[in-house]
């Protein structure tokens, strides 16, 4: 898992994406190990960020609108 962004890839491929999450951009500060077995991960079906919690993942969602753990922002107005 990608820290501080939260998005979930195989660990040789987080390693090789460092500096920047190629999914969002953001910098990386942290590579963190995730063991499957051990540790059970639940990702946004919507923007693929993983929780370690069910119950983490649920409050965000809950707390955004229903939609995805993280605001959605608001559609720009197009010009004609």
């Amino acid at each position: 898992m990608l820290l501080p962004c939260r998005h979930v890839f195989a660990l040789e491929c987080a390693h090789g994406m460092v500096p920047t999450c190629y999914l969002c951009f953001a910098k990386v500060e942290e590579v963190r190990k995730i063991v499957a077995s051990e540790t059970p991960l639940h990702l946004c079906g919507v923007c693929l960020r993983g929780y370690e919690s069910q119950d983490e993942l649920s409050e965000l969602v809950k707390a955004n609108g229903g939609k995805c753990c993280q605001g959605q922002r608001p559609r720009a107005e197009t010009q004609p």
